[in-house]
Order: structure tokens, then C-alpha cells, then sequence
């Protein structure tokens, strides 16, 4: 069973924002999207990377949604479901959507 650890982390410097790895033993999923408006495709990115930020692997997929937070929550199923094919097991997902996020950790939120 693929053990999710969510964490929403943004570590900002003068030069923009800075990629903190997972801990030892874990692979982390950098997940983002990009969502236009119901009429329009979903562009979904994914990026696998281990404690020592080396490239596990990366992918990109299209989908739809009817809001950016579903569009965000399709993004990081996405992204699991690769992980799941991959056979990881310990895994940091790291996204910019805190209702996402939050979804995943149980906390009350308006998703449905």
C-alpha cells in the first residue's frame, strides 16, 4: 500500500523558490497544473525526485475539470497513480493548491 505523506512546503529566497527534498527512504511528487476554464483541457505535470534530488521520472497528461481545485485533485491522483504503477511506497506529494492538500489531509474544505 502506497503511504501518502501531503505536505504543502514553500520555502521562498531573493531567487524564487527553493526544492527541499523528502526524507531518506521517501520519493517526492511535485505536482502542478494548469486550468484555463471548463471548456478547455487540463494540463497536468509531475516530476518524481529522491532524497538526494536525483530524477526518478516525469510525466505530463491531459484531463478535464470543472474548477481548478478539482483540476488540482485530478493532478495529484494523476501523479499517485503513476507512483502506484512505479511501486513506490513512501512518498511526499508537494503541490501549490492548499485545498487539495488539505482534502487529502482530512481537513473540512468545500471540495466534493
Amino acid at each position: 500500500m502506497l503511504k501518502l505523506s501531503t505536505k504543502l512546503r514553500t520555502h521562498l529566497t531573493s531567487a524564487g523558490t527553493i526544492w527541499v527534498p523528502p526524507e531518506i527512504g521517501k520519493t517526492k511528487i511535485n505536482v502542478d497544473i494548469s486550468f484555463s476554464d471548463v471548456d478547455s483541457p487540463v494540463s497536468i505535470g509531475y516530476v518524481f525526485r529522491n532524497s538526494k534530488g536525483h530524477f526518478i521520472l516525469a510525466g505530463i497528461e491531459q484531463s478535464t475539470a470543472g474548477t481548478s481545485n478539482e483540476a488540482e485533485c485530478r493532478g495529484i491522483l494523476a501523479a499517485v497513480k503513476r507512483g502506484v504503477c512505479k511501486q513506490l511506497k513512501q512518498v511526499d506529494i508537494e503541490s501549490d493548491s492548499k485545498e487539495a492538500i488539505g482534502y487529502l489531509r482530512g481537513k473540512p474544505n468545500n471540495l466534493s
